[in-house]
């Protein structure tokens, strides 16, 4: 994907509108000879029987004015949802997590930015620090949620906003971890020495009642190894599941859904 405007990055994320045309938010460079700083972008289609598809490209996050040159990334990991609501008084709206994002001011931390039907677009920093927003969601009557794994209290979390994003409330989901040890990751394999950052979730979705489900995982056991690339290895992973009926303020008992022993 090439416009006259920036570069296809990659870690692509798409999400569909009420008239199934596609969204797809991305990273995006605007000289493969020199491409730092990565930003992000959105491809938008303007009809959902196209094929192949044409893209109209916007930047969500400009590049600040007197960047430091040694600055090599100013969005990463984007999340995408739509409103998609029609009674909804955000309808039409495109929401967008990013992580290790610096806007326009100079401001660094975990970006938030919104597209409207009409094309304005706001940007701000939604928490200085944290972990990254990995599943978001619109929930009937627009309601956005997102969800990540919080390092404190060692648990899921899920946010909620019901003004469009402009104020979120967060509810833990259930504990995540074994222990409040991080850099518990996965083995690439028994005979490797070596990482694999899986996806862990909690992953989020919502029905047309406004009930909301969660997966993630958790693995078994976190096996201390001097001889592993980061001394310990999250061993026998396992996968939860979770739903809440009140907009994620209480969670039913996580119910492991994957039966096997080893």
């Amino acid at each position: 994907i090439t416009s006259s405007k920036s570069f296809y990055m990659g870690d692509p994320k798409i999400a569909f509108d009420n008239y199934g045309r596609f969204t797809l938010v991305s990273l995006l460079i605007k000289d493969w000879s020199n491409y730092f700083p990565i930003y992000g972008g959105i491809y938008q289609d303007n009809s959902p029987i196209n094929f192949p598809p044409r893209l109209n490209q916007t930047v969500l996050s400009s590049i600040p004015e007197n960047l430091s040159n040694e600055t090599w990334i100013i969005f990463d990991y984007p999340k995408i949802s739509i409103d998609t609501y029609p009674n909804s008084s955000y309808f039409g709206n495109i929401y967008v997590f990013a992580n290790a994002v610096i806007i326009k001011n100079g401001s660094i931390g975990q970006g938030f930015f919104t597209v409207t039907p009409e094309g304005n677009i706001s940007e701000r920093i939604r928490v200085k620090y944290g972990n990254a927003v990995v599943s978001t969601v619109i929930g009937p009557n627009g309601i956005l949620y997102a969800s990540y794994p919080n390092d404190y209290p060692w648990s899921n979390s899920i946010i909620k906003s019901f003004d469009g994003g402009l104020s979120f409330i967060e509810h833990n989901i259930t504990r995540a971890r074994l222990s409040p040890e991080t850099g518990c990751t996965a083995r690439v394999s028994s005979g490797s020495d070596r990482s694999w950052f899986i996806h862990v979730g909690p992953e989020i979705a919502v029905d047309t009642k406004n009930k909301i489900y969660a997966t993630w995982t958790v693995p078994r056991e976190c096996i201390f190894d001097p001889n592993f690339e980061y001394k310990q290895y999250g061993y026998d992973y396992d996968i939860y599941f979770s739903s809440s009926n009140d907009q994620g303020i209480t969670w039913s008992s996580p119910i492991r859904i994957n039966d096997d022993e080893t």
